[in-house]
This record gives C-alpha cells, sequence and structure tokens, in this order.
C-alpha cells in the first residue's frame, strides 16, 4: 500500500547536464541479435528539445535499433555515448504492456519516479504531486482510482506516457505509441508527445508508422529498412526527398506526401 508522507532512502544527485551538451550520440553503432547485424552502422546525435521520428517499413529493425539504444540489448558495434546523469525514460508499444498488471493507475504512474536506491511505495508527497501532474497532463487524471488492467488501449496508453512525464526524464523513447489507437486517442496521444520538447526542453525519440504525421511533428527523422540496407538520419523536412525514401516508399509520398 502506498504510503504519502514515507521518507524514501537517501540518493546521490546525478551530475547535471551542461547546456549544449547533447543527452545522447551513437557513432556507428552496429544492431542485431544473436550476433547478426541487421542494419548499416546507425551514427546520430539527438539534443535537447529534439524530436526524431523514427520511421520504417514493419520489421525494418526500428524496435531493435530502439531497444539497443536503451541498453536493453547488447550494441554489436560503435559506440553509444550518454550525457552523465541523463534520465531516459521508456513507453513500449502496448502490447508490451501487461493489461492484467494487478495495480492503480496512480500506483503504476508512481513507479516512474523510481530511483536507484528507493524502495517501492515509499513515496513522498512530492511524488504524488508529479505523478497527479503527469496524470492531468495526459488528460487522464480522472483515473487515478481504477485498476490498470480496466482500461480501454487509449486510456492505458495515456497512462503510460503520464509515467514517462512523471519520472522527469530528460530523453523520452516511445515504441508505436499510437498502434492500435482509435483516431481519437491516437489524436491526443500524440499532442501530448508533440508537446513534451515544447512544454519541458526534453527530447523525444519516437518510433511511428504513421510516416507522413510523424515527418510533420519532428525536427529530425531516422529511416530504417534492413531489406533495402538503410540507415539514414535526415532533417524530417528533407527526408522525404531522399533517394533511400523514395525507394521504400514510393514516388508519390515522396512527392506529395500523402500517406502509405
Amino acid at each position: 500500500m502506498s504510503n504519502e508522507s514515507a521518507t524514501p532512502t537517501p540518493t546521490v544527485p546525478a551530475p547535471a547536464l551542461r547546456p549544449g551538451q547533447p543527452l545522447l550520440s551513437v557513432d556507428r553503432l552496429s544492431v542485431g541479435y544473436d550476433g547478426k547485424v541487421i542494419l548499416p552502422p546507425i551514427t546520430m546525435s539527438i539534443g535537447a528539445g529534439d524530436h526524431w521520428a523514427v520511421i520504417g517499413p514493419n520489421g525494418a529493425g526500428k524496435s531493435t535499433f530502439l531497444r539497443t539504444v536503451l541498453g536493453l540489448e547488447p550494441p554489436l558495434g560503435g559506440r553509444i555515448v550518454r550525457a552523465p546523469g541523463l534520465r531516459m525514460s521508456y513507453v513500449p508499444q502496448q502490447s508490451n504492456l501487461d493489461p492484467i498488471f494487478p495495480v492503480s493507475v496512480l500506483g503504476f504512474v508512481l513507479m516512474g519516479r523510481q530511483r536507484p536506491g528507493n524502495v517501492i511505495g515509499r513515496w513522498r508527497p512530492a511524488d504524488f504531486a508529479a505523478a497527479r501532474t503527469a496524470l492531468a497532463q495526459a488528460e487522464a487524471a480522472g483515473l487515478e482510482h481504477r485498476q490498470l488492467r480496466d482500461l480501454s488501449g487509449g486510456q492505458r496508453q495515456r497512462v503510460a506516457i503520464a509515467r514517462a512525464i512523471a519520472s522527469d526524464a530528460d530523453l523520452f523513447f516511445l515504441d508505436e505509441p499510437t498502434a492500435a489507437l482509435d483516431i481519437a486517442s491516437e489524436r491526443q496521444v500524440l499532442q501530448l508527445i508533440t508537446s513534451l520538447p515544447q512544454q519541458r526542453g526534453a527530447a523525444v525519440v519516437m518510433v511511428t508508422h504513421l510516416v507522413e504525421d510523424g515527418l510533420e511533428r519532428a525536427k529530425q527523422a531516422l529511416l530504417l529498412d534492413r531489406d533495402h540496407d538503410v540507415a539514414l538520419a535526415a532533417a524530417a523536412a528533407d527526408m522525404r526527398r531522399t533517394p533511400a525514401f523514395e525507394q521504400i516508399y514510393g514516388r508519390v509520398l515522396a512527392r506529395t506526401g500523402v500517406r502509405p
């Protein structure tokens, strides 16, 4: 049971990020599994306020890239450099969120406040305040006392993003956050994600199947496709004009911006 007056275990503050310092950079990063590299080397740098769209066909290697950068999968080559004190938060695909996890919405969002050395359940008043503020930002304040397993897909995804917001992360990774959502929920979730760099100065890296929308909302884009041996980072506004984009998505989308 949560205890709003409990005192958590003290932790050592992380070093502060330096102004202008990249939050995370990868240099000729090779990703894959079972020792097999599936994409060309990837080089990119993520700064505060950046919004990256990671695009590519199904099975292109997008989730593998994300998991490697997060440290959930080992890199097969190259370097990943994270700024000292960097706080990262990850919103996985909705299918990876256990729908029968026995926890309240507030309890689930509070988990985003977990820090090394803290005991789950020993939350400070500031933790509860941050969790409730995050729920309000995600338009999910009225769900606080509901069970996570009783929520709809769109509600559950907003709560997952609220947990990420509550973490006070510098860098948010989101893997297909609108997959399987209805149009109304999809729009709400995308608007919330787009606001993170603007309101918090954080960076967002979002894997998306909505190619046109992703390029319109993002500043930068990473195009991945293992079948065409493509790993291309570019400004989002320029991505459609690249030969690799036209090769993968065809001339219609490249020239007109019509969704595939």
